[in-house]
């Protein structure tokens, strides 16, 4: 199992006006992508309504984390309508392309913004194992093997796409999105990632 072993799953966590909001800043590219680093102290969600959501997210809902050690967050946004995500781990980049070394950050956490409808595929699928996993993995394209992962109850958990979901985990577990399937023909699979650091680090553009 990785190091701390948590997974927390919240549903219906904004309120939905802040969530349409969002959602369309995403889809009309209104916000830059990924986000400059977004240190604690400067969080204000007067800024943009990436700020306004993070700050909802990470010091309201997730306050009982009670983590003082938070810096502050790396974060960029996704938008699916077809294929999935392969297998990786959250971690400092420019520190990895400069050393060949994973440095995850504290936490990882995924919000969905849309579409309001289910959708076939495009589940969330945590490995079990570490960041291990992913250096001693061969396959990283295993995303587009959704049946194998599903049956390994043992080394993975799969979590469907639900709008206006909160799911946050432990940034050292190997992950993939698997393929999207349908439900996306009118609107797309968008997704808010932020990542939260107990240092600051380059954010590579």
């Amino acid at each position: 199992m990785f190091k701390n072993n948590f997974l927390f799953i919240f549903d219906d966590v904004l309120e939905e006006n802040l969530v349409e909001s969002l959602n369309k800043e995403i889809i009309n590219q209104k916000l830059p992508n990924p986000l400059h680093f977004v240190k604690k102290d400067k969080l204000n969600s007067n800024t943009n309504i990436a700020h306004e959501v993070i700050s909802n997210i990470w010091f309201d809902k997730l306050s009982f984390l009670n983590d003082n050690t938070i810096c502050g967050f790396e974060c960029w946004f996704n938008s699916m309508r077809k294929g999935g995500l392969h297998l990786h781990v959250d971690c400092d980049e420019k520190h990895y392309h400069d050393y060949s070394e994973i440095v995850p950050p504290k936490y990882t956490s995924v919000f969905y913004a849309g579409p309001k409808n289910s959708i076939v595929g495009g589940e969330l699928a945590i490995n079990l194992n570490g960041i291990t996993y992913f250096t001693d993995n061969k396959n990283p394209d295993i995303q587009q093997q959704p049946e194998k992962i599903k049956k390994d109850t043992k080394n993975w958990i799969t979590i469907p796409y639900k709008y206006n979901r909160l799911i946050v985990f432990d940034s050292q577990a190997a992950h993939c999105v698997l393929d999207i399937e349908s439900g996306t023909e009118n609107d797309p699979r968008v997704t808010f990632t932020m990542t939260a650091w107990d240092k600051e680090i380059q954010v590579l553009t």
